[in-house]
Formats: C-alpha cells, structure tokens, sequence
C-alpha cells in the first residue's frame, strides 16, 4: 500500500478523473501523459482533490478511445467515485517515466525563461495548451502574454537543468 504522508510529496499529474462510469465505481480519466504504456504499469496513484490527496491502489485499468476506464480501492460505487469528479491522478515524481529525447513533460517546462535566438528575454512559460495538432506554449512578460506554437521550427533549444528555454519568434 502507498505511504499515507503525501503531503510533502512532489508529485507529477498524469490524468483527470472526468465522471463515474458504470456501476462496479470505475471512472473515465483523462490522460495528461503520453508515455507509452503510462496507464498500463500504474498500480499506485494518489487522488487530488482541491488539495485533498487520497493515496490509493489502481484495482483495474482499460482502455477506452482516448480516455481509460480505471478502478481504484478508494471507492467501489458510481455514487462514491462521483465525489471524485475532477480529481487530479498524480504520482511521486520518482516514479515517473523519463520522457523521449526532445520530449518533456509539463511539470519541467512551466516556469521556464524563455528568450529568443539573440538572448532577449521573451517571459516566462506559463501554460501548455493542447491544439489538435500540437501543444501551444502561453508565454507571460508581465500583463503581457504571447502564445508560441510548440513545434520544431519555433522551439530551438531547451535546458531543463537552467531551465531556460530559446525560441524563433515570428516577426510582428
């Protein structure tokens, strides 16, 4: 069983729980990870809900389309799990897949200094949106925000260990 002392954990988000499915207490989750094989392997995840983290053992797991079917032992009833609704998946970030090269997850980008090509200072990373065709980067300079396509042609270079990230901004 998972340690109960979570709170001083650090932990990475790999999903969210969206409704109750069924009537054995599964869940439809959301996958924030696209590590191959993530949901397959999870055994223990904790379960954040506005800051109330439940550490609980994973009892079964399918896939279904882009979501997954998942039961947990904290509940085992459609009305249990509906108190879950929305609740973060989270694991310790030792547990954590090392992501592809040239892939990162969220956790390490969001605070990142982001500069261009001749160094100028562009802001901070301070969101990742999803697009159907590629991650969106939201980019805060004080009230200034610019939003920059994650693609190759754009993104130059990342340094997670100075946690600065160099970019090709498009000429206004």
């Amino acid at each position: 069983m998972m340690e109960t002392d979570v709170g001083s954990r650090e932990l990475i988000t790999i999903g969210k729980i969206l409704r109750p499915f069924g009537v054995r207490g599964e869940v439809r989750v959301y996958p924030l990870s696209d590590v191959p094989g993530r949901y397959d392997s999870l055994t223990e995840v904790i379960l954040d809900t506005d800051g109330h983290r439940v550490p609980t053992t994973v009892t079964g797991i399918r896939k279904a389309g882009e979501h997954y079917l998942v039961r947990f032992s904290a509940f085992s009833t459609p009305e249990e799990a509906a108190a879950f609704r929305g609740a973060w998946l989270q694991i310790p970030i030792e547990s954590a897949v090392p992501p592809p090269p040239g892939h990162y997850y969220h956790y390490q980008l969001i605070g990142m200094t982001v500069q261009t090509e001749r160094g100028d200072d562009v802001g901070q990373l301070a969101e990742i949106y999803e697009s159907p065709h590629h991650h969106v980067f939201l980019i805060r300079k004080g009230s200034e925000e610019r939003l920059i396509p994650a693609v190759r042609d754009l993104i130059i270079h990342v340094d997670v260990d100075r946690q600065i990230m160099t970019v090709r901004v498009p000429e206004e």
